[in-house]
């Protein structure tokens, strides 16, 4: 899983737990470079199909890197953070068991 690391850790928190779940760790980088150490850490690790990127907050060449690494790469985001939050939920419901889920809008 890759998150910016920039100002608020909101894309991060919300795939967390799908994250300690999975036992999958989060790579935090800038919004508009991969930083090297998590290119590097891709890069050894041959076991990792698929990218998963939170948020909206990265951008396009640094999903073109993440591309070039060979790997698959999707990004979980949406219009808001409580959108991104269900998306992401979306994403992962059949690998869990999901009894409740609630939003409160403020």
């Amino acid at each position: 899983i890759v998150a910016s690391g920039e100002n608020e850790p909101v894309d991060a928190a919300m795939i967390s737990a799908i994250s300690g779940a999975k036992n999958m760790p989060i790579l935090y980088t800038k919004k508009d470079s991969l930083v090297p150490s998590v290119k590097d850490y891709i890069k050894s690790n041959k076991n990792i199909n698929t990218i998963y990127v939170s948020g909206g907050l990265i951008t396009k060449n640094v999903i073109s890197e993440l591309e070039s690494l060979g790997r698959g790469v999707e990004v979980i985001s949406g219009k808001d953070r409580y959108i991104t939050n269900a998306n992401v939920l979306n994403k992962f419901q059949n690998k869990f068991k999901i009894i409740c889920i609630f939003l409160k809008y403020l």
